[in-house]
């Protein structure tokens, strides 16, 4: 049986601040160093084939710090990058909120209907990280 164990990045300063990453390339903070290494330790008690990590500098550091734990093939898929919420990158949640097209709970209940300004809809990019292995 195959088993996948999903790890979310470390934290970043901008998740610190609550504010949207989306594409931005974001780096770990020093607190998602140290979350990143408390991952690997747990996940070295499990047998684990391979790593796959979207391409972002935050998800990648974040396998690479597991990786060193469990020395395993590490595959970097763009297929897993984080989506574009178009011009909402960089706002703090708080600022969206006042934003006239902010459609939060549409994004949270039906994220697959969700558009966001400046980016096309999740419904126009079917299958966005289904096709990695």
């Amino acid at each position: 049986m195959t088993v996948l164990y999903l790890v979310r990045h470390g934290e970043t300063d901008w998740n610190k601040e609550n504010r949207c990453q989306g594409h931005v390339d974001t780096e770990l903070n020093s607190e998602g160093i140290l979350q990143a290494k408390a991952v690997a330790q747990r996940l070295a008690a499990f047998d684990i084939d391979i790593i796959y990590s979207s391409a972002l500098k935050r998800a990648y550091t974040t396998a690479e710090i597991i990786n060193r734990q469990l020395s395993k093939e590490l595959i970097k898929n763009k297929s897993l990058n984080e989506i574009d919420f178009g011009e909402w990158e960089g706002l703090t949640f708080e600022e969206m909120k006042k934003l006239p097209d902010y459609n939060y709970d549409q994004w949270r209940m039906t994220p697959h209907l969700a558009t966001f300004p400046g980016e096309k809809s999740l419904k126009k990019r079917p299958g966005q990280g289904y096709e990695i292995c």
